[in-house]
C-alpha cells in the first residue's frame, strides 16, 4: 500500500467496540511483523476489511 493512501472506515454502520477491537488487531499485526511476512499480513488485513464491509 502506498504511504500516501489512507483507509477510512465510518463508524456510523459499525459498533464502536467492534471497530476498536479490529484496530487493535491491525496494530498488533503491523508492529509484530517480520519483513518476510509483510505481503501475507497485508493480504490478511484486506480480507478482514472486506469481511467487515460485507457484514
Amino acid at each position: 500500500m502506498e504511504p500516501d493512501r489512507k483507509m477510512t472506515v465510518s463508524s456510523k454502520n459499525y459498533h464502536e467496540t467492534y471497530l476498536k477491537e479490529w484496530a487493535i488487531y491491525v496494530t498488533k499485526l503491523l508492529f509484530t511483523t517480520s519483513p518476510n511476512e509483510v505481503e501475507r499480513q497485508i493480504a490478511d488485513m484486506k480480507l478482514e476489511l472486506a469481511m467487515l464491509l460485507i457484514s
